[in-house]
């Protein structure tokens, strides 16, 4: 009974507070708004993936990490409804020993403000262990479809058993 009344008491004195013209009719919850049509660009009916971004001229990139499904490559552009390994099949093929050079199993793909492709590779097949080199930030310029930037993670970084999952910039604070 004091918590019916405690309650009832917190909401007379919110009403009572409430600012001027303050409604709680549903005249004043903003509406559902609907706009353009659903396309779809693209099926996935093997390997899931867990990254989708799209640049600022409609170029699509999607990525599959390797948690147990055969990925031909982790990071893809979609072209014409189709997957195909980006920026080439080359850094997709990663070889053990030789992962700082390539794709291992990247979790997330976003194209930043400035345009450019950011590549957030966990290093971690099946959510194993990882080797110095595979946990990295990659960046590939959208305009040569180059590697402009690699950032290898140190071990006291991502250590082992890490799982790196996403990335995110501000870039109003520098470049």
């Amino acid at each position: 009974m004091k918590r019916i009344v405690m309650v009832v008491l917190l909401v007379a004195f919110f009403i009572s507070i409430a600012p001027p013209g303050f409604t709680e009719s549903k005249k004043s919850l903003p509406k559902e708004k609907s706009f353009g049509k659903i396309e779809a660009v693209a099926f996935f009916t093997g390997p899931m993936p867990t990254g989708v971004t799209v640049s600022s001229s409609g170029r699509m990139f999607v990525n599959f990490p390797q948690w147990g499904d055969k990925v031909t490559a982790t990071v893809a552009e979609i072209r014409k409804g189709k997957t195909v390994p980006y920026p080439n099949e080359k850094i997709n093929q990663c070889e053990k020993g030789n992962q700082q050079d390539c794709f291992v199993a990247v979790q997330s793909v976003v194209v930043d403000p400035k345009d450019r492709l950011l590549v957030i590779d966990t290093g971690s097949i099946g959510f194993g262990t990882t080797t110095y080199g595979g946990p990295k930030l990659v960046g590939i310029d959208l305009k040569t479809n180059q590697v402009f930037k690699k950032i290898i993670f140190p071990q006291d970084v991502a250590l082992t058993n890490t799982y790196l999952n996403d990335i995110r910039f501000d870039l109003k604070r520098g470049t």
